[in-house]
């Protein structure tokens, strides 16, 4: 182990907080730069009537992946396309109405130069990040977003340090004013990360999770409490719900309910009489059609937190399953 010394280690963490000074300067000043340049950018992604595609090379290059992989999932299709194997074909994916986001510290990089001549002359809009407005790129480009870093905040002045963090968050910026000028909504963001927790909370629909009827206890009104202690212990999902004939829900009895039951004097006589008189009547439930995330709303959202909830069906009160407060969490939805 290392042995930094107290005056090294002072040093080095007073140069570390002196670096993010610089660089969360360099984010703030960039909301300065927000003006008809960013406008006229921003109507070019509006107007694309293709792919948004990134470049860049080194560190810039790393930056572009990110800011293409936040556009297309936020609803603006995108593709990061490295600008050397742009010239060995991959420029052959880009099409006149597509645009490219080309980005450079220094706006001088042949090899990003050199595909992005070749896509002027196809009518591939351009968008330049750069910090040099005067730069080979900029003349190139249909529009320049000065990114404005004047040196980078690295002790020797020489790694990429907040020229990445600028362009970064002015990707991110591009980002989330295109989410409103589209009139992004959150089910358009899950539908690009179905798999996600998101994705869970805002596309899964209540049938897709609940427990179906035949693996939940039922029980008729005149059904006594001891039988339907006894099917509470056969089916153990944390209640046992009341139905008629027709299978239509009439109410619901909980584990709860049954330890309060149990609590109650002269339980041995207590105990024959019918469910009916204990069941929670006309209980609070969710239709089979309805998102999961309503279903946990509705069993949160109260002065008492409920754990299961039945489901009905979307034209009628037909019993159809159980939903469960445990499972929506283990799926992340909480």
């Amino acid at each position: 182990m290392v042995d930094l010394g107290e005056k090294v280690l002072t040093s080095s963490v007073g140069e570390a907080r002196r670096l993010l000074r610089e660089e969360a300067e360099a984010v703030l000043r960039l909301a300065d730069r927000i003006d008809e340049d960013f406008v006229a950018a921003l109507q070019i992604l509006l107007n694309s009537r293709g792919t948004v595609f990134v470049s860049g090379l080194g560190k810039s290059g790393l930056i572009g992946r990110k800011i293409a992989a936040t556009f297309s999932s936020t609803g603006t299709p995108a593709y990061f396309i490295h600008p050397v194997e742009s010239l060995h074909g991959d420029i052959g994916l880009i099409s006149p109405g597509d645009a490219m986001i080309a980005i450079s510290h220094g706006g001088s990089n042949e090899e990003l130069l050199r595909p992005v001549r070749i896509l002027v002359q196809r009518d591939v809009k351009i968008i330049a990040m750069t910090s040099k407005p005067s730069s080979p790129l900029a003349e190139l480009a249909d529009v320049t977003l000065d990114i404005g870093v004047k040196k980078e905040a690295c002790p020797l002045g020489l790694a990429p340090t907040t020229s990445t963090t600028a362009t970064l968050a002015m990707g991110d910026a591009l980002a989330a004013a295109l989410i409103v000028a589209k009139g992004i909504k959150r089910e358009d963001f899950a539908l690009s990360h179905p798999a996600g927790a998101l994705g869970r909370r805002l596309l899964m629909k209540v049938r897709e999770v609940m427990h179906p009827k035949d693996v939940v206890g039922l029980v008729s009104p005149n059904t006594t409490i001891r039988q339907t202690v006894a099917e509470m212990t056969k089916m153990p999902l944390g209640a046992v719900c009341v139905v008629d004939e027709a299978d239509n829900l009439l109410g619901i009895v909980t584990d709860g309910d049954v330890r309060r039951i149990l609590l109650k004097e002269h339980i041995e006589k207590f105990i024959d009489e019918p469910v009916s008189n204990v069941m929670t009547r006309n209980p609070t439930k969710v239709h089979e059609s309805e998102m999961a995330s309503h279903a946990l709303a509705l069993m949160e959202d109260r002065p008492s937190q409920i754990s299961v909830l039945p489901v009905v069906g979307d034209e009628s009160d037909e019993f159809k399953g159980l939903i469960r407060l445990h499972d929506l969490i283990q799926l992340g939805m909480r």
